[in-house]
């Protein structure tokens, strides 16, 4: 239960913070992205403003510009941006090209990446490592592309070191989480110390008077005689210790305390041994009882324990089937994975979530408990059997008025 707990505060720290970690690295290379397009087609505003050139630096700073300036923007700008134009008629076919302004494309590449880009019928975007922007024109398209090569590859090399910070934060938090985690349960394991040593304590204490009482109803028998009244005691102490008896076993398991002897188990076999001891019961209660056990179902586990899961979810359906009614237990294989239920009818299912049933004295119908000698012990005994074994067990309602209990080994 701790191991759980302290597995489960690991992981619940570890999602939280790879989900900070993605949202915040994430928010910002977006916006260094965004920040870069933007940038990109700035320029590329200015220079279709004036006509796919920059204008001529010795002009009077009155004439020069045709439009504002991008931010940023100074006399050098014009020297270090990289950028070629490309004219297209209607039909798109080239009708001048301006590489002036870049050494990397040759004249016939850049009316391939203007026709690519008139194609495509987007006014702007990227193609390759060159920002685009399409402006129509009367006798045709001009599109103008930016070099955004250095800028790009920043954002590429700015995204990968993020990610190998972020690794490597997330890593050093999940090891603090690690370290920590059992400090940060302490309480609750303390709590739960606390708990079992009581239900232990209460439990010793109780079996005490138990036996004395047992004992005095035996000699007030043996002395008058058996009556309704020794009876009744008898069966009172009875159930005080069968209910003692499997709060002794919740804390056991609770605890992990019994060491288990994992072994290949023939689980079809063993389904098969106590279906038999059933029988009787059975039979008692007027329930019939059919095996659907696929042969040679093998599954590694403690032998004793899920001998005493089978017949917990066994006893429980024989209880609550009533008379006239049906369990079936089945068992088949599904690949590498083993799939037992067993399924009984009952007079009325039990409302809202079944899986309810496996929490501790819980109890769907309290007066049909007490009929049958419930206590709200024996599916939540199963269930841990179940966690101590990696499998899971679930209920759920099957028609016509059936409750089928699944336990699933992967």
């Amino acid at each position: 239960m701790i191991r759980r707990l302290q597995r489960k505060f690991i992981c619940i720290v570890m999602l939280s913070l790879g989900l900070v970690i993605l949202l915040l690295l994430g928010s910002i290379n977006l916006l260094k992205y965004h920040n870069t397009a933007k940038r990109a087609d700035e320029m590329l505003r200015y220079l279709s403003d004036n006509n796919g050139r920059f204008p001529d630096s010795k002009r009077p700073p009155g004439k020069r510009e045709m439009t504002a300036k991008p931010a940023g923007m100074n006399e050098d700008t014009g020297f270090k941006t990289r950028f070629f134009v490309v004219w297209l008629d209607e039909h798109g076919n080239a009708v001048r090209v301006n590489t002036g302004r870049i050494a990397a494309v040759s004249s016939e590449e850049a009316v391939s990446y203007g026709q690519c880009v008139a194609r495509g019928g987007t006014s702007r975007g990227y193609q390759g490592h060159y920002r685009y922007r399409v402006l129509t024109q009367d006798s045709g398209s001009m599109v103008i592309f930016l070099d955004c090569s250095t800028e790009r590859s920043s954002d590429r090399f700015f995204l990968l070191l993020s990610c190998a910070i972020g690794a490597v934060a997330f890593a050093a938090v999940s090891c603090i989480a690690a370290l920590f985690s059992r400090r940060a349960i302490r309480p609750i394991e303390e709590a739960m110390e606390k708990q079992q040593q009581f239900l232990e304590d209460a439990s010793h204490e109780l079996k005490t008077p138990l036996a004395i009482i047992s004992a005095n109803n035996d000699v007030l028998e043996l002395t008058v005689g058996t009556s309704q009244w020794s009876d009744s005691i008898r069966n009172q102490v009875s159930r005080m210790d069968g209910l003692l008896q499997s709060m002794l076993a919740l804390t056991k398991l609770d605890a992990q305390r019994p060491e288990l002897h994992m072994e290949l188990l023939d689980f079809s076999s063993l389904i098969s041994q106590a279906a038999e001891s059933f029988d009787v019961l059975a039979n008692a209660n007027q329930v019939s009882l059919s095996l659907q056990v696929a042969p040679g179902a093998f599954v590694t586990g403690d032998a004793d324990s899920l001998r005493q899961l089978v017949s917990i979810l066994m006893e429980n359906a024989i209880k609550y089937a009533g008379p006239g009614g049906k369990v079936v237990v089945h068992l088949d294989k599904q690949g590498k994975s083993l799939c037992f239920w067993v399924e009984n009818t009952c007079t009325e299912l039990p409302t809202g979530n079944l899986n309810r049933l496996f929490d501790r004295f819980y109890r769907a119908d309290t007066s049909r408990s007490r009929e049958t000698g419930g206590y709200g012990i024996g599916l939540s005994i199963a269930k841990s059997i179940c966690l101590a074994h990696h499998a899971k067990i679930s209920a759920e309602a099957v028609e016509p008025k059936s409750i089928r209990f699944t336990v699933s080994f992967s």
